[in-house]
């Protein structure tokens, strides 16, 4: 099965089987460095499925939630901001 483009990035059937692969291949490797990455493979091909879900309407993503008690780095007075002026005055 492809996605809705005909893409195969966008056929999250395809891509969960290749992470299935990947781990596999992970599992049956001798060298730990072979096994992170194919392990680090396997979970990239998890997240394209996921975002191809989202793209085809399978799945919604909740938007996070805003930090209310967070401040910002630097504050800026407006009224100190003069009209066609790119700086502001300093008192």
């Amino acid at each position: 099965m492809t996605g809705r483009n005909g893409i195969i990035i966008d056929d999250p059937e395809h891509l969960r089987l290749r992470a299935v692969e990947m781990r596999d291949r992970a599992d049956r490797a001798v060298f730990t460095e072979t096994k992170q990455g194919l392990s680090r493979i396997a979970d990239d091909y998890d997240l394209l499925a996921t975002r191809a879900e989202q793209r085809m309407g399978l799945i919604t993503v909740a938007a996070p939630a805003l930090d209310q008690t967070a401040t910002p780095d630097v504050a800026i007075d407006l009224c100190d901001v003069q009209p066609g002026s790119s700086e502001s005055s300093t008192q």
